[in-house]
């Protein structure tokens, strides 16, 4: 075919394009009275334009008669005449929805399984399905049907997310993809560079939803995440009149009380406020020691219209935690677990936490809207140190005495604005900010810690020591500007940033070596990413991103340690399923960090630059609705981990190979008032290495969990069993001295009441 011929057939053809819309237009369209959902797709139909709407929205209203009506427009305004529905026409795209979504309303999160709109840490305001990566979104919903006691249970339901118990006395912390993370709480840096997530100690009655970033997109966010980042989500007030109450009684008597009331404050339903309250104790733990104690109050206010959403909330929340429960392991076999404590009564783990956070978004135009929100957050941590510092023999321990206080508040500050608009045939959505995080620590230690061995069958409790002075004192200060381009054309997005981070530290150590010491670096992190709607239903994506964290620390010769860098990168597909019941995100990754900082065993309190180290696998992530009544929550997670730049034999410790989870739920009304709810879910993941030498590991763990629930007219009885098999479990450790020994079998009852 001549070159002619080809660009004549391309005109005729985009001629006809053209000219479809005044076609469709010309139609006459009528429709009778009818269910709202029949009539739009009826005038869609008759009109040859796609009509997108609400179906919850539109479910149970009836239309008006149509007779006549010019174009679609027309025909959509009449059909919807007298209702609460309302029709947004966005450049063409015609959107049907209701009236009410300029007020508060309770998140899909809340009420779903699965939760298809945009995390709070996008600033683009995309959908999960348009975003260049593989974000799993773990909601409140889940999380109240599984009966989840703590951000750590709500975490087994997130691929390639590994806890680390990380000491005797208690705290989290998390690895997404074999790299450490810190975290997020309603899309602002909390605790920069704290060993556990911000917020992790939070009682899950006042989160949302739990959110991972996987991959190279979280390092928009910040430094101190290379694999991903997981973001806290806090529930916000709805105008929907909501009070519901419930009560939970459970094994080592475990108790458990939970408020949630939220309504509108005003009479056209634009201010709404909401108060949770919870608490909850337990007797004892699995070996005996003191069981945890957590409480909170959470109040926020709402203001929302069709143009403004603003947030103001607040937390306050304490958590009191025994000793984890834990054995060890001497010369590749594990000691048998005790179950008396070892240790004053005293030992464990408190976290005490208030927090301050707001949040305002307004549409100034149509294509501009501007986004403020911060946080301060002041946060109390106690330590009672009774650990085990090394193995001496089969019942002999050396022990760590002491006591630790740390003290932190920290501010965060993030301002950006998002614009929309055309240049040419490409569609922009532009985001460009400012983000600040200061954050000041103080850490008080007791003189009189000390380390002595400890016989398990003769051994002495020793009391635990009083704080008595001041250990350090940290004040940590990052500075980012950001830009992001979303550019759309056709099914093809392409997706640029960059990242400029400005970093800032000062230090002062007290004690017999005083000392004081001030740093400062900068970095450019750039990040890239692609997205093409293959179909509707079918969309593939990739991204790629160079990642740094800032190091302060010194090695022996007082000589500051290399920074680290990284590079991330990753690709797969997003495919709905099942009219958009069922979705499923399927990825392949390769993440590659330069250098591991680790301490030097010759000379305490200085640190080793090791060598890199990489991680490369696939990340499965399924759920949504199979058949009516039948859910799914599913994923799977295989990881290959590799020390760089040495010789064969070198292992990662603390990192397992594959980490799945299948839950599914079954749901059969019995009756007019009574459901009937039976659930399942298998959580597990392979052995993983204790050491870089590989010659010693921790098992493989699996355990079963089910629940009934049965839910009649506003009441709703969970029954839970998790480790129906009651198998022994052992958590990641990096150390032989210490295994974390994960629950038994263990039950719980929760009796609910929805008033509203």
């Amino acid at each position: 075919m001549k070159s002619w011929d080809l660009l004549a057939g391309v005109s005729a053809v985009a001629a006809f394009a053209v000219a479809l819309p005044a076609v469709a237009q010309n139609v006459s369209i009528s429709v009778p009275s009818m269910p709202m959902e029949q009539a739009l797709k009826e005038i869609e139909r008759q009109s040859g334009q796609h009509i997108d709407y609400d179906p919850d929205a539109v479910k149970g209203l009836k239309s008006v008669a149509v007779t006549g009506a010019k174009d679609e427009n027309d025909a959509i305004e009449k059909a919807i005449a007298g209702t609460r529905l309302v029709l947004i026409n966005d450049k063409g795209t015609l959107t049907v929805i209701s009236f009410i979504i300029v007020m508060a309303h309770r998140d899909e999160a809340e009420t779903s399984l699965l939760v298809r709109d945009a995390s709070t840490s996008s600033r683009s305001g995309a959908s999960l399905r348009e975003q260049a990566r593989n974000t799993t979104v773990i909601s409140s919903k889940l999380m109240e049907d599984q009966q989840a006691q703590s951000v750590t249970d709500a975490l087994r339901d997130a691929g390639g997310v590994i806890p680390n118990f990380a000491t005797v006395q208690g705290g989290t912390s998390y690895s997404v993809r074999g790299f450490g993370s810190t975290g997020l709480t309603n899309g602002l840096s909390s605790s920069v560079g704290n060993s556990s997530i911000a917020g992790a100690s939070q009682p899950v009655a006042g989160l949302e939803r739990v959110e991972i970033l996987k991959g190279p997109d979280a390092l928009l966010n910040g430094s101190y995440s290379l694999g991903g980042t997981i973001n806290l989500v806090t529930k916000k007030p709805t105008a929907d009149p909501l009070l519901n109450a419930s009560l939970e009684y459970g094994s080592y008597q475990t108790r458990k009380g939970t408020v949630d009331a939220s309504d509108a404050l005003s009479d056209d339903g634009r201010i709404s406020g909401r108060l949770i309250l919870s608490g909850s104790d337990a007797d004892h733990n699995m070996q005996n020691y003191r069981g945890d104690q957590n409480y909170l109050v959470a109040p926020s206010l709402r203001y929302k219209d069709e143009k403004t959403d603003a947030i103001l909330s607040g937390q306050i929340y304490q958590q009191d935690t025994g000793v984890n429960p834990y054995t060890y392991m001497y010369k590749g076999q594990i000691v048998p677990a005790r179950t008396q404590p070892i240790g004053p009564a005293d030992t464990g783990f408190t976290a005490k936490d208030k927090e301050v956070t707001y949040s305002v978004e307004h549409k100034a135009a149509d294509w501009l809207t501007v986004v403020s929100r911060g946080q301060y957050q002041k946060q109390d941590l106690g330590f009672g140190l009774y650990a085990p510092f090394s193995v001496l023999a089969p019942t002999t321990l050396l022990i760590n005495n002491g006591h630790d206080e740390q003290r932190n508040q920290t501010w965060s500050l993030d301002d950006y604005a998002r614009l929309k608009f055309d240049t040419f045939f490409i569609n922009h959505n532009v985001n460009i900010g400012y983000s600040y995080v200061q954050t000041h620590d103080d850490a008080l230690d007791a003189s009189k810690s000390s380390f002595f061995p400890f016989s398990l069958t003769t051994g002495v409790v020793k009391p635990m020591p009083s704080i008595d002075e001041m250990s350090y004192s940290l004040d940590y200060n990052e500075q980012a500007f950001y830009f992001q381009d979303i550019m759309t054309w056709g099914p093809a997005h392409f997706i640029g940033g960059v990242r400029q981070n400005w970093y800032d530290t000062s230090s002062h150590i007290y004690g017999q070596r005083p000392s004081t010491s001030q740093n400062s670096a900068s970095s450019s992190v750039p990040s890239f990413g692609a997205v093409y709607d293959v179909t509707d239903d079918l969309s593939l994506f990739a991204n790629y991103a160079l990642g740094f964290i800032p190091n302060f620390s010194l090695d022996y010769t007082k000589n500051r340690l290399p920074d680290i860098t990284s590079k991330n990168l990753e690709g797969g597909l997003k495919l709905s399923m099942l009219n958009q019941k069922l979705e499923l995100v399927a990825s392949v990754f390769r993440l590659q960090q330069s250098n591991v900082l680790i301490a030097d065993p010759a000379h305490p309190g200085y640190y080793l630059a090791n060598d890199g180290q990489e991680s490369k696998g696939v990340d499965l992530d399924l759920r949504g609705t199979i058949l009516p009544g039948w859910t799914v929550v599913s994923t799977f997670t295989y990881s290959k981990f590799d020390q760089m730049n040495i010789k064969a034999g070198a292992y990662v410790a603390g990192q397992p190979r594959v980490k799945y989870s299948l839950y599914t739920s079954y749901t059969q009304p019995v009756g007019e008032d009574l459901k009937l709810t039976l659930s399942g879910g298998l959580y597990g993941n392979s052995s993983s290495y204790l050491n870089t030498k590989g010659t010693e590991k921790t098992p493989d763990a699996k355990q079963f969990d089910v629940n009934v629930i049965g839910a009649y007219k506003s009441w709703q009885l969970n029954v839970g069993i998790k480790n129906l098999f009651d198998r022994r479990n052992y958590g990641v450790s990096t150390v032989d001295s210490y295994l974390p020994i994960m629950e038994p079998r263990t039950w719980r009852a929760t009796l609910s009441y929805k008033f509203f």
